[in-house]
């Protein structure tokens, strides 16, 4: 997919309404490629106001490079030349097609236009990716228009906008294959971890080593998801490379970990995820020093792609963790967490309630169907998915419980005096109570 960039020449009075209207319609994950460029250096000139400030517009333009898929939208009303400004624009090779003077009346529909082309339109953006997901979905539309029965119709196209699905093979930075440098001097045998879930997401990476690794360099991990044990097979190699798709809250690799200690594996283990969140990295990391496996297992997260849901306001102290038991360090770093779904809008508060209260009645729902007794604590814990990080981020082949429920789970939702039969917009038979959700296939209605 191209990454060219709308740059949008506005009024300064005019850019911070613009603004909203980019954090509300554009996905999110696309919205550095909107450039807004206001004529505020207008009120530093005293001559020739209209070319200078077309040259210092274009300047800032050249900054970004001159892919020809660029675009320009020059408001009517900025002070600036416009002739001047499509002037350059097209002398520097730029395509003069993609460049328009527009009135303000019809900024917002030509800014929408370019958005769609690129695919940087949220709604574009959440269609693509959801057609990414392999297995059963309502559709969008079929969705979205849930939220509208709740009252809450903008909660639904925010988090549309966020959503992203993975596969794993596409991750550019290719975490599970070979390095050069890693083939210099020893051997690795990767194994993928096998934990008798044969939807799970291991199937894909188990494709993914046997693709990329020569044969007899990958091997299965198996993992006893009753006794918390895991089997490593024996190799002849200097170290063995345990893969995974996701490192989320950390939950997992701690008895991941705890498995490993227990086995007292001769050979050095290294741990790789296709994901990994700043939360998970100083969990697993602390738990590593708390089990004493300093030197015996490695987390390498070089390769892996970074999510952060954590705050930037944490101390030394606490990052360390000195002192701490590992669930009294789960704990605290729980205090930090502020889910990036919510972060960009002013009033992304009031969203967060709304998908917390949606995700409490479906969790509730979904505990007593596994024939679980569960406290209001235990619903709290997972209202916003896994701890609480309301993640919008899923696999081709699997949703982390880290994800908001509403993504993954079906029930009976209640919000004042409005109540829905809530449809899950990815559909998994293991989790989902409603079968005929198996047989819906991308409903819009």
């Amino acid at each position: 997919m191209s990454s060219a960039i709308v740059f949008v020449v506005l009024p300064a009075k005019s850019a911070a309404e613009f603004s909203e209207y980019v954090r509300e319609f554009v996905a999110t994950a696309h919205q550095e490629r909107v450039k807004i460029l206001t004529d505020d250096v207008a009120d530093l000139l005293g001559t020739d106001i209209g070319e200078r400030v077309s040259r210092t517009l274009f300047d800032a333009i050249l900054a970004y490079g001159t892919d020809h898929n660029h675009s320009l939208l020059v408001h009517r009303e900025a002070r600036c030349s416009p002739k001047m400004l499509l002037k350059l624009w097209g002398m520097d090779g730029y395509k003069l097609k993609n460049a328009k003077v527009v009135s303000p009346k019809n900024l917002v529909d030509e800014f929408k236009q370019r958005c769609i082309a690129n695919r940087t339109f949220w709604r574009t953006h959440a269609e693509a990716q959801i057609a990414n997901y392999d297995f059963q979905k309502i559709g969008l539309d079929g969705w979205l228009q849930q939220f509208g029965l709740l009252g809450i119709p903008s909660t639904g196209r925010r988090l549309a906008s966020q959503i992203r699905v993975i596969r794993l093979n596409d991750l550019r930075c290719n975490p599970f294959g070979p390095r050069p440098e890693d083939q210099i001097g020893q051997r690795q045998m990767h194994c993928y971890v096998q934990d008798g879930d044969a939807g799970g997401s291991w199937v894909e990476v188990q494709s993914i080593l046997s693709h990329t690794h020569m044969e007899g360099n990958v091997g299965s991990a198996v993992w006893d998801k009753n006794s918390h044990s895991i089997i490593i097979p024996e190799t002849a190699a200097d170290e063995v490379v345990i893969c995974e798709d996701g490192l989320w809250s950390g939950s997992e690799a701690i008895r991941r970990l705890d498995a490993i200690r227990k086995l007292g594996y001769a050979k050095l283990i290294r741990l790789k995820f296709g994901v990994v969140t700043d939360f998970g990295l100083f969990v697993a990391r602390f738990v590593i020093r708390e089990f004493e496996l300093q030197g015996k297992v490695v987390l390498d997260a070089s390769s892996s792609e970074l999510v952060r849901f954590l705050r930037e306001d944490i101390s030394e102290e606490v990052k360390r963790g000195a002192g701490l038991t590992s669930k009294e360090y789960f704990a605290e770093l729980h205090k930090y967490i502020f889910p990036p779904a919510f972060s960009m809008f002013s009033d992304g508060s009031t969203d967060l309630e709304h998908c917390r209260e949606i995700g409490k009645q479906l969790v509730s729902q979904w505990l007593q169907k596994k024939g679980r007794a569960s406290s209001e604590s235990d619903v709290d814990k997972f209202a916003l998915g896994g701890g609480g990080f309301a993640s919008t981020i899923m696999f081709a082949r699997s949703i982390p419980k880290v994800c908001l429920p509403l993504f993954w789970l079906d029930g009976s939702v209640k919000i004042g005096d409005r109540q829905v039969e809530w449809r899950p917009l990815f559909v998994d038979a293991r989790r989902v109570g409603d079968a005929s959700l198996l047989y819906g296939g991308d409903q819009a209605d």
